[in-house]
């Protein structure tokens, strides 16, 4: 091989040199989607959880903001793993293979993300209107 040869590298090592990039993206994308569909369930089970098993402690203790704060913070996260999710289903849009697998999750995560916004949101309620210390 001369020096030119070594300098210049050929179309089939650039496209080695590039592809981890390319499939970094999709394995973002993948587990973005992976996150938006198994997170919000979860989530709203750990809420459930969390609130049971701190509703005592909260009471006896006189904080019982964080109760409330535990809700927020959990909805919180399932609005974000609904975010992730519909950024995907933007990237799916635009590429337009909305009828893929992919296409298919980002949808059910945009879809459980906001059941499960609504779980939490109801679950909360009774314990902000009955004032659960009481």
């Amino acid at each position: 091989m001369t020096s030119r040869e070594l300098e210049s590298p050929s179309t089939s090592e650039l496209a080695i040199v590039n592809a981890p990039r390319e499939y970094h993206d999709i394995d973002r994308m993948i587990w973005t989607l992976l996150v938006g569909i198994i997170a919000p369930p979860l989530l709203a089970l750990l809420d459930q959880q969390v609130n049971h098993s701190l509703a005592e402690w909260a009471c006896t203790s006189g904080r019982p903001a964080l109760l409330h704060l535990a809700s927020l913070f959990l909805l919180g996260l399932v609005v974000l793993s609904g975010i992730g999710a519909a950024r995907c289903l933007k990237e799916i849009w635009l590429a337009r293979a909305v009828a893929s697998r992919p296409g298919l999750m980002a949808m059910a995560g945009v879809f459980e993300s906001a059941a499960f916004t609504t779980v939490i949101v109801v679950q909360w309620l009774p314990s902000q209107l009955l004032l659960s210390c009481q």
